[in-house]
């Protein structure tokens, strides 16, 4: 777990934004080269992009805000933690369909075909997809059950798997060292920042922090228990370290999401290239990937079935495969090649039919 990959100077680079830009290259990059070979607009397929990128963040983000609204309200700054997007909390099913949604439109509005550009589309984004589940891993969400797999990691103090399984599921008993009075008098566990920290450091902070915002308070609240426990932040990283303090055996289910969208990414961009009516591979793309994603939240324990007894993503997925076989339905009414595919290829066969002026 890296949730801060690399740092240029003092700008702390994040691994899970780092790998969505990762990810947003290379797909963008293989469906330009997808759209080129059948006589699509490479360049409006970067413009597609960069559409998807900024509304699905948008949209992944705000789906997570709506879904945790009371957590968000309950914050000291509301409206602030709902815009840390650099704290984590995206939903990808909120940015995939909102990305979608902002695609089609996006066509309608520029005359060009609809299933055809979905179709060049399709296999980039579940490789984008892969990359982005990679960043979850290195930052400690969407994390997985319990389990005695071989294949089983175990998260650090401090991360979400590790707090989950203190407070929620209570499979983890910590030292009373490790756990600080919140302003509410619950317990919460001692932050893993400034444990980071070294002592002086700390010390530092605490003097320059004001004791009246709420930076100050925390860290007025960790002096006061490291004064009531008698340890330093020296003493309790060699405990963690003794102890072993990190969490129980869980499934990695962001590499088993990650693969899986590989997967779908290879099978669809196979399907690409044999498919004979323009518009199924994205219709099978909605089909497969809800399919998929029911089955991963089966072991994962990070969302609530909060939605009739499923998860969130859950309920998404069960309501958008009935979409997509009606989708396949409409697109066996339709002719196979879209008429507005057929007039761009055969516009850019006529442009690369046409000679070159002074040869």
């Amino acid at each position: 777990m890296h949730p801060t990959l690399f740092h240029l100077g003092p700008i702390p680079i994040r691994s899970y934004g780092f790998m969505i830009m990762i990810g947003f290259l290379v797909a963008v990059h293989l469906a330009g080269r997808r759209a080129r070979k059948v006589g699509a607009d490479e360049e409006f397929v970067l413009n597609l992009g960069l559409l998807a990128l900024v509304v699905g963040i948008i949209g992944a983000r705000a789906f997570f805000v709506i879904h945790r609204l009371p957590q968000f309200l309950a914050q000291p700054n509301p409206v602030l933690a709902m815009l840390n997007i650099i704290g984590g909390g995206l939903e990808f099913y909120g940015g995939f369909l909102s990305a979608v949604v902002a695609v089609i439109i996006y066509l309608r509005l520029k005359k060009k075909s609809i299933r055809w550009y979905l179709d060049i589309l399709a296999p980039s984004i579940m490789l984008g997809l892969a990359f982005g589940r990679i960043g979850c891993l290195l930052n400690g969400c969407c994390w997985g059950g319990v389990t005695s797999l071989p294949m089983a990691i175990r998260f650090p103090y401090f991360s979400l798997p590790f707090q989950h399984q203190v407070f929620e599921t209570q499979q983890l008993a910590v030292p009373g060292e490790f756990l600080v009075a919140s302003p509410d008098r619950s317990p919460d566990l001692f932050h893993g920042e400034i444990l980071e920290m070294t002592d002086e450091e700390f010390q530092a902070e605490l003097e320059t922090a004001k004791p009246d915002t709420p930076l100050g308070a925390i860290y007025g609240r960790h002096h006061g228990h490291l004064e009531r426990y008698g340890v330093t932040l020296a003493d309790l990283r060699e405990l963690i370290e003794r102890m072993d303090l990190r969490s129980l055996p869980v499934h990695p289910t962001q590499l088993y999401s990650s693969l899986n969208a590989v997967f779908i990414s290879v099978i669809l961009g196979m399907y690409f290239w044999r498919r004979k009516r323009h518009g199924m591979v994205v219709a099978w793309m909605f089909v497969i990937y809800p399919i998929s994603r029911f089955l991963l939240e089966m072991v994962r324990t990070d969302n609530a079935q909060d939605t009739f007894g499923l998860t969130v993503s859950q309920g998404v997925s069960v309501a958008v495969i009935p979409l997509a076989l009606l989708l396949m339905w409409v697109l066996h009414r339709l002719p196979e090649v879209s008429p507005r595919a057929k007039a761009e290829m055969e516009a850019h066969a006529a442009k690369q039919a046409r000679p070159v002026e002074g040869k």
